[in-house]
Formats: C-alpha cells, sequence, structure tokens
C-alpha cells in the first residue's frame, strides 16, 4: 500500500481490535496532519503544489476520510479522558454516551479507555539576561541514552543479510533485500511498542526498473507523530540497501557495513531514543531503498512530499557514520563532515552550519576520548557524483545536509570488504547523539523563520583590526530584524560570519529584534542570520542572512 494515498473518498471501516484501533487513531491523525502541514513555512509555493492528499500510515488498516484541510483538535487530558474537537475543527468526534472518558472517532469505533497519551511534560523558565543555558538537559539525557553496544550489534545484524542490493532476494528468510527491510520493519514496530511517542511503522512500495529488469522495492518508514499545534516535519535519512563493485550485481556479497549499515543502524537507535518523550513536530526516519541505483527510493518519497506540500524544515542524511578508518589506517573521530547543495547563503548551506552551531553547544554531551565531536560543513553538494539521498530532498525544494564520516577508504565502499568489524562503535554513537540534538532542538523550537536581518555599521567604529566577535579594533554592527508572530518565542540567537567562511564566527543572544555585534573586520563582507528561540533556549532554524 502506497504510503500517500487519496483518503478523501470514503471506505468502510471493519471493527478492529483494540491495538490496531489505537494504531489507526495514530494514523489518523498523522495522515491529517500531512494534508493541512501544506501551508507550514518552508513548503513549496501553492502554485507549485499537487491537490492535497493524506496519507495512510498502517498498512491494511483502511481509515475514514479525511477533509481536505480539516485536522480534528482534541484536548489531551488525564488518561481516559479525550476532550471532543475544539471549535472550528473538523466534526466528527464526540465523547461516548455515558461518559468513561471515551471518545468515538467518526468511523464509529471506540478509543481505549485509556484515552490518547498526555503529552510529555514542558519545564519553562524566566530568561536570563544573558540568554537561557546553552544546552536543555533533557536533551543531554537522551543523547546519554545512545548505546554504542545497540549499533554494534544492528550493524552486524544488517551485514549478516549477506546483500541488500535491490536485485536481491526480496523474499522474507535469512538473505536479501527482502529479509532486510522485514526486520527493519519488525524493529521500528517492536521499538514504537514500548515508546511514549506514538511510532508508526509501515513499508512505501515503489516500482523500480533497473539492469533490464523491474521489481518493486520499499521504503521503510517510522513516523513519530508531533503533537504541537503548529505542523512541521524533521526528516532523518539512511540507505538501507547495498551493492559490490558491479552496480547490477544483485548475488555477490554486500555487507555494507559502513556503507550504510552504520546509518541505518542510526535509525533504529534515533527511534528508541526520541521515543521516550514526544515531540511537538513530526520526526520521520526514513529507510530508503534502491539508493545505490540512483537514490530511486528518496526521490519516490521527496516528490510525494513536495506534491502534498510538506512543511519538512530539515533532512539529515547519515550515509557512511560508523567511523571505519580511511585509507591507511587514518581515523578522525572526533568530526564527521556535512555536506550540502545550493547557494552558500541557501537553506542547506545554514542547516549545515546549524548542526555545527548545535555541536558547539552541546559539545560536553559529545566528547569522546578524542576530544568533541564537531561539524565540519564542506561547501559542495557531495562527496562525488554519484550523490546521496539529500541530493532529492534538496531538488524537492526541502533543506537537507549529508553527515558523513570524516576520512573514508574509497577502495572498500562497494566491496565485500565492508564489514561490521571495521567501524567504531564510539563514533558511531557520538553521530548519533548528535543527530538526538539537533533533531530534538528543531523538534521543541519555536516555528518561525526569520526573514534576512538589515546592517547598519554604527559611526566611528571603523578600524583595521581583524578580531572575532567581543574584539578591538574592528567595525561595530547594528542589526534589526522583524519579529516573528509567535508568543512561544522568547527571544532570538543572532550568527555572524564573513562571505566563503563555512561557519559562524559567532553566535550571541537577544531579547528583542536588535542587537550588536563587535569586532568585525572593517570593510569586510559580513553574513547574518537569526534563529527564534523559546525560554529554554531551544533553538529553531536560521533564517535567510543579511549582509553588506
Amino acid at each position: 500500500m502506497p504510503i500517500i494515498e487519496d483518503l478523501r473518498t470514503p471506505r468502510p471501516t471493519a471493527p478492529l481490535p483494540a491495538r490496531r484501533r489505537v494504531a489507526a487513531r495514530s494514523a489518523a491523525l498523522a495522515a491529517a496532519a500531512l494534508a493541512v502541514a501544506a501551508g507550514c513555512r518552508g513548503a513549496p509555493a501553492p502554485e507549485e503544489r499537487a491537490e492535497s492528499t493524506a496519507a495512510s500510515v498502517v498498512a491494511g488498516t483502511p481509515e475514514a476520510p479525511v477533509a481536505p484541510g480539516a485536522l480534528p483538535t482534541y484536548t489531551l487530558g488525564p488518561p481516559g479522558v479525550v476532550s471532543p474537537p475544539t471549535a472550528g475543527s473538523a466534526a466528527g468526534s464526540s465523547v461516548a454516551p455515558g461518559g468513561g472518558g471515551v471518545a468515538l472517532p467518526s468511523n464509529g469505533n471506540p478509543l481505549p479507555a485509556e484515552g490518547l497519551p498526555a503529552p510529555t511534560p514542558r519545564p519553562s523558565a524566566a530568561v536570563a539576561a544573558e540568554g537561557p543555558p546553552p544546552t536543555d538537559p533533557a536533551i543531554v539525557d537522551l543523547m546519554g541514552a545512545v548505546s554504542a553496544d545497540r549499533l554494534r550489534a544492528d550493524v552486524a545484524k544488517l551485514a549478516s543479510f549477506g546483500t541488500r542490493h535491490a536485485l536481491s532476494s526480496p523474499e522474507g528468510g535469512a538473505r536479501g533485500v527482502g529479509a532486510a527491510r522485514q526486520w527493519l520493519r519488525e524493529s521500528f514496530e517492536q521499538i514504537g511498542r514500548g515508546s511514549a511517542s506514538q511510532i508508526v511503522a509501515q513499508a512505501e512500495p515503489f516500482p523500480l526498473t533497473f539492469a533490464g529488469r523491474s521489481t518493486e522495492q520499499q521504503n521503510v518508514v517510522a513516523t513519530l507523530t508531533g503533537i504541537g499545534r503548529d505542523k512541521r516535519f524533521v526528516y532523518v535519512v539512511a540507505h538501507y540497501d547495498s551493492r559490490t563493485t558491479a552496480q547490477d550485481d544483485g548475488a555477490s556479497d554486500a555487507p555494507g557495513a559502513s556503507d550504510n549499515g552504520s546509518g541505518t543502524a542510526a535509525l533504529l537507535e534515533l527511534a528508541r531514543v526520541m521515543g521516550r518523550r514526544q515531540w511537538d513536530a513530526t520526526v520521520r526516519l526514513l529507510a530508503t531503498a534502491a539508493k545505490e541505483e540512483g537514490q530511486f527510493g528518496a526521490k519516490h518519497h521527496a516528490a510525494h512530499a513536495r506534491a502534498l506540500g510538506l512543511g519538512i524544515v530539515a533532512v539529515l542524511n547519515n550515509d557512511i557514520v560508523g567511523g571505519a578508518a580511511g585509507a591507511g589506517g587514518a581515523r578522525q573521530p572526533a568530526s564527521v563532515r556535512a555536506f550540502s547543495a545550493g547557494a552558500d547563503e541557501g537553506p542547506s548551506r545554514r542547516l549545515a552550519r546549524y548542526a555545527a552551531v548545535i555541536a558547539g553547544r552541546y559539545a560536553g554531551a559529545l566528547a569522546s576520548p578524542a576530544g568533541p565531536l564537531a561539524v565540519a560543513p564542506v561547501p559542495t553538494a557531495d562527496i562525488d557524483a554519484e550523490g546521496g539521498d539529500h541530493l532529492a530532498f534538496t531538488d524537492a525544494g526541502f533543506p537537507a545536509i549529508r553527515l558523513m564520516d570524516a576520512v573514508e577508504d574509497a577502495a572498500r565502499r562497494h566491496a565485500a570488504s565492508d564489514t561490521a568489524d571495521r567501524l567504531d562503535p564510539a563514533h558511531h554513537a557520538a553521530v548519533v547523539r548528535l543527530n538526538v540534538a539537533v533533531i530534538a532542538n528543531l523538534a521543541l523550537a519555536p516555528v518561525g523563520e526569520a526573514a534576512a536581518p538589515r546592517l547598519v555599521v554604527e559611526a566611528g567604529t571603523a578600524g583595521t583590526g581583524a578580531g572575532a566577535s567581543g574584539a578591538a579594533g574592528g567595525e561595530r554592527l547594528r542589526v534589526t530584524w522583524d519579529a516573528l508572530a509567535n508568543p512561544d518565542i522568547k527571544g532570538y540567537y543572532v550568527a555572524w560570519r564573513l562571505a566563503g567562511e563555512a561557519v559562524y564566527r559567532a553566535v550571541q543572544w537577544s531579547p528583542g529584534v536588535e542587537a550588536v555585534i563587535d569586532g568585525v573586520p572593517a570593510g569586510a563582507e559580513v553574513r547574518v542570520a537569526v534563529a527564534g528561540s523559546d525560554d529554554l533556549g531551544h533553538m529553531g532554524v536560521f533564517g535567510a542572512e543579511g549582509g553588506r
């Protein structure tokens, strides 16, 4: 069953067992969220969108139709209590006669007595003059829950399928792409059964014609449904297929431990860790198929996301992140590269710089014997012409980056020697912790993307020095911007760099809509970006850069 399906035509719904009713209701809410997400900031322009459809996210579970543009809104209260839709929301749900806290959805199947889960508690804090604390202890705790041992075991399991080539066996069992995707989906389902988030696992089939053969391939998707009033999506992507030297060889061993069992294992670990709580944004973990033949799985999903106008604020593609040694045994365990396509001031490059900022803020939770893991943005689309799955999302109009080890032994890529024993579990775990920090900040930050700020050089501050922010001898810039219309925004982070630099030189806090930056090299081309923040320091995406 396709992941994106038109649900406007009514279909009969048979009674479902209690467990499947819960999953079905989660699916209906997630599907409705897809339908209304087209209006989120960052989506393609309306004239570029196809007519909105919604997604059926439980295979084999037909759902009642969702009116275009309508989203049932429920009040999440104590266990066993589900209030009716609020005024102005879609009709069709009510509290069952006689009370008991059982809501009747539009298809007539009652929700279980325990009702919908209550949101994860969110503390609030008074913002100090210097701004919120640099890290959220709740996010640090989740980063600490990442297990190098689980990652090692998942990579070994993926390698044990022998090959995950698109033309290998599509059936279940012990070998081939079919066995791997079945294990992946079952693993996501098992994780979902024990999680606080509503995790829905599904297969997303698509046709592939390659090397003279026509086959059905399947992406495997796990969705952690967001509970915020503003619908947006944070994607984490990794391709689970593998290949050997010959691109059309579906029979030979291709264990693909580094490329890309490492990224696929990261998705499973993120489901375990991120599933421990609920998030304002929807977090989608996408394991793609047929990447090695030309990003076919990613292109299929990204095209549908664009047609729906999904409000995808970021795509993190984890591809070769297990810390395997490079040529000659060289390692750089304290660094991970971030590739991005597009203009130097464009949304994907800003996302790479954002990841570097978050890594710096959460450096204490990214520590290792080699030092804290740092993000090194690389101002090119990818490592070579082959291209990773993030490029399919960039082409569809979404901000996307590829995280990749700082070094790689290219001779072992697409070879039978790409085995699990070559990986560095400590580095692998650090990259997953980085993902947690970036995803959590994006999924908790208030919605809103600032327009490009305005820069003015204050009179009498021009000098000859070339110091960083706060240093004497440079210019003083006064930066102003338009406030974002979101009551959850309690201030802004202001970042600056010189034109052509890969990372921001400094980031500072402002409680209002202006800031002063000192020590800018006189006459230099400067780029400044602004990101909204809540009272706990959850930083949103950087908006368009202003400059001079």
